[in-house]
């Protein structure tokens, strides 16, 4: 049988949510920002919505 990969998190830091609100400021995209912080889509958009940032890309 297979071993199952673990994953391991990551605390967010300061300039991890820095760089976030920067880039939803921007209006990037929540593609863009998680490639940029090197996370995944789904954490990204959570912890957006924690912080009560929004990533919506309309102008």
């Amino acid at each position: 049988m297979a071993k199952k990969k673990t994953t391991e998190r990551r605390e967010w830091t300061a300039t991890d949510i820095h760089k976030l609100k920067g880039l939803a400021k921007k209006k990037a995209g929540v593609d863009k920002i998680a490639r940029v912080l090197k996370r995944t889509v789904a954490a990204t958009a959570v912890k957006a919505s924690n912080l009560g940032v929004s990533l919506d890309t309309r102008g």
